[in-house]
């Protein structure tokens, strides 16, 4: 027989019959035969079907190859692959992304086959610092899921108040973290500045001498106490006990005295 020449889009011709639905007798193209009387041959098509391999690219799971007939539209596997503190952004026919891009379970048509490599962004989470009555400006902080990062160093400043670290509640009844923390995110966060207010200078004894107020005691009930930066205009400093004998202690932060009271 003669070498085929015959073509049709997204077929291969896959040999001759002497019935066109391919039921009668088959022959292979270039095929040696005789005949006792005139025949007709008629071309055998099958239509193609590609392949697309799904690579996880540095995910996990599992996903099946998946087959498409040539010349018609599929929309291609839903992503099943997932990547620890990534989120899926589509398919590329490159590991790196600078190939062909699809999105997930796209519709499209094959003309070869092709292997897809899931692209992978890295989750960021963002934290918004609430000066809760304070005042100042703070940008928002990105921190990228898994990563280990120090929160931004606070800089509110509310008047007769001192900076008591931050809370997921504006009220302080949710997580508390403390100024320059080293957190780890799972997800959004507002942080809400917490405040303590300055103590009233007449719940101390003190002092005055040489321009400068040294506290001798306190005689309030409060859980936290701070010391005033000055009592009227004149700079403070410390020494002596605090109300029934306790002591009062050295300055912690920004004025703020506490502990052992």
């Amino acid at each position: 027989l003669y070498e085929n020449t015959f073509v049709r889009d997204n077929y291969k011709f896959v040999g001759w019959s002497t019935n066109p639905n391919g039921e009668g007798d088959y022959y292979a193209d270039k095929e040696k035969c005789s005949f006792n009387e005139d025949v007709t041959l008629y071309a055998q098509w099958e239509q193609i079907v590609y392949t697309i391999t799904f690579d996880a690219n540095g995910g996990e799971g599992s996903m099946n190859p998946q087959k498409m007939k040539a010349g018609e539209e599929q929309a291609m596997s839903e992503n099943s692959y997932t990547r620890e503190y990534y989120q899926f952004v589509g398919w590329n026919t490159r590991v790196h992304g600078d190939g062909t891009a699809y999105t997930n379970a796209q519709v499209t048509s094959l003309t070869d086959n092709m292997t897809l490599y899931a692209q992978w962004e890295r989750i960021m989470y963002i934290i918004k610092y609430d000066a809760n009555g304070g005042e100042g400006i703070m940008d928002e902080q990105s921190i990228a899921a898994g990563q280990e990062k120090l929160l931004s160093q606070n800089v509110y400043t509310r008047k007769n108040y001192v900076f008591n670290g931050w809370n997921t509640a504006a009220d302080g009844s949710g997580i508390a973290y403390e100024n320059r923390q080293d957190v780890t995110l799972q997800g959004n966060l507002t942080l809400y500045a917490q405040w303590i207010p300055v103590t009233e200078q007449e719940a101390f004894t003190y002092t005055v001498k040489d321009k400068k107020v040294t506290i001798t005691g306190y005689q309030g009930d409060h859980e936290t106490v701070v010391i005033p930066e000055t009592i009227d205009g004149k700079p403070v400093v410390i020494s002596g006990k605090g109300g029934e004998g306790k002591s009062v202690l050295g300055q912690i932060m920004g004025g703020l005295w506490g502990e052992g009271l």
